[in-house]
């Protein structure tokens, strides 16, 4: 197989640096075969009139025993490797695939991502026998000592520098598989400032979770110590997005300022399921002056989450806030601690609302945390409907004081129906309730005058809700009139809306201040 090895056109304003190292990357000696061994699908093209195929992992031809079906899979009789059979058509055949390949020079280590397309077309194999490649470099990751960048290949916009944010190079860069070359890898990396890291471990992962393992270890020496004392775990956790903060100082330069732990303590929190979890409580615990051994440490854990109980432990220490939760287990269900600490997370924040001192341990421990929180919950909501009433009341009394004064004068009573403008937000809620219709919430527009709300009664009744109107105070006309259930208007209501608008509305209205 042939390997073609192109470079994107020059563009304006492109990454200088990046076009430089694009044209130095140094391909392995075995870059072709591997491609066609690993990296590209082994194809068996096949023409069945003539009785003979071409394996493209072998670059040979074949004579066929028997017609072969398109898209099987079959057993190449030179090498033995399954390969997909594919028939002999005049369209142009493509595949690809992704490969990632490393070098060094000095103390640099560079990857490149590459983008590797296969011309398969029958009409070329059949006439010479030859098989090509194209080869597009997608990414460069250049790694030293003291700093990191990456190059990317925006393909229509030329290349770009995008520091230290390495992308994803399965869905982002690539749309297809993307292979790691182990050997190139292990070549560049024996010797470097990066050689006693466990890379090995880490080529089994996928190719973009590779390169930001060696990005996080360049940058973070702590990761080579990390792994000697068996806390993988720490690491995969940086790697994957989780929360490492409450674990790992990764500004440390020492087992202890990154740990804040002797190599004892950490040594035994090894066995642990989630050794980020219990290294940040037994952190936690020992700041707060309790160095519980590893069985109490396990049982905290089984009670705590320390990330997502911090808004208890600002009142509290973990021990006391330990042992008041196994007080109250009795009153949940058995094993399952989560709806508890939700309960008095709540029950904490309610406190906090109402102004209770914290610092007494009367509320902050009750004694029954259900009951407790009842009484705090509905003190709070009692609460709640006071300052509601009290912004409710100040509302209406601006609305009364600026706009109500110049819609008084538009009501009108006639015909056996009298219309006149709502008194208050009390008012406005009970006919929006009543009616059951929408006008509730329209009180901000209502006391803010750009619009205006009129009841609408029967002179015979006028203690029972009828008919709710909305007056645009500025080109003086009804944007709506609606009964109960948004029923529209009688003929009789309507003739008497009509009346109110000539004889009332445009005639006395004045602009509402």
């Amino acid at each position: 197989m042939q390997i073609i090895f192109k470079q994107s056109s020059a563009k304006a304003g492109e990454n200088q640096k990046a076009v430089k190292l694009c044209k130095k990357i140094k391909y392995p000696r075995d870059f072709a075969d591997y491609i066609a061994r690993s990296v590209l699908q082994p194809l068996l093209i096949y023409r069945n009139g003539e009785r003979r195929g071409f394996v493209t992992c072998c670059n040979e031809y074949i004579k066929l025993d028997g017609p072969l079906r398109t898209n099987a899979k079959e057993d190449c009789p030179v090498c033995g490797k399954r390969v997909l059979t594919v028939p002999y058509t005049r369209k142009r055949q493509y595949d690809d695939n992704g490969v990632v390949i490393a070098y060094r020079e000095k103390e640099k280590l560079y990857l490149a991502a590459l983008s590797i397309e296969r011309d398969c077309s029958p009409g070329e194999i059949f006439s010479n026998g030859e098989v090509f490649a194209g080869v597009w470099p997608t990414n460069i990751f250049e790694i030293t000592p003291t700093a990191r960048a990456v190059y990317t290949n925006r393909w229509y916009n030329g290349w770009r520098c995008d520091k230290e944010k390495v992308r994803s190079l399965d869905s982002g860069s690539f749309n297809y598989a993307v292979y790691l070359h182990k050997q190139s890898i292990r070549r560049a990396l024996q010797g470097s400032f990066l050689g006693r890291v466990n890379y090995e471990k880490v080529l089994r992962y996928n190719s973009t979770t590779f390169v930001r393992y060696l990005f996080l270890a360049a940058k973070y020496p702590q990761v080579e110590y990390l792994e000697k004392l068996g806390l993988e775990s720490l690491i995969d956790d940086r790697l994957y997005g989780r929360r490492t903060y409450s674990a790992v100082n990764w500004r440390g330069r020492d087992l202890k300022s990154t740990l804040g732990l002797s190599p004892g303590e950490v040594r035994r929190l090894k066995s642990f399921t989630d050794p980020a979890a219990a290294i940040a409580t037994l952190r936690k615990c020992k700041k707060e002056g309790w160095n519980p051994n590893p069985n109490d440490l396990a049982n905290v854990l089984r009670v705590l989450d320390i990330v997502e109980d911090r808004g208890f432990l600002k009142h509290m220490t973990v021990k006391q806030l330990y042992r008041y939760i196994k007080k109250q287990e009795s009153e949940y269900r058995a094993g399952d601690t989560y709806p508890l600490r939700r309960d008095y997370k709540d029950y904490i924040k309610e406190l906090v609302e109402l102004g209770y001192d914290l610092t007494d341990e009367y509320y902050l421990f009750p004694k029954s945390l259900t009951e407790a929180h009842g009484r705090t919950s509905a003190e709070l909501r009692l609460k709640i409907e006071r300052e509601q009433v009290a912004v409710a009341r100040k509302e209406t009394m601006q609305y009364k004081k600026k706009v109500l004064p110049h819609l008084i004068p538009l009501a009108l009573e006639a015909d056996g129906f009298k219309i006149f403008p709502v008194a208050s937000k009390a008012d406005l809620l009970a006919e929006g309730r009543t009616q059951h219709h929408c006008v509730a919430g329209y009180w901000d527009r209502v006391r803010s005058g750009s619009t205006a709300i009129f009841l609408i009664r029967r002179v015979t009744a006028p203690e029972l809700n009828f008919y709710t109107l909305e007056l645009n105070p500025k080109n003086k006309t009804v944007q709506q009139c609606r009964g109960i259930r948004n029923c529209g208007m009688t003929e009789e209501v309507e003739a008497f809306v009509g009346k109110w608008l000539s004889e009332v509305v445009k005639k006395q209205l004045k602009k509402a201040v």
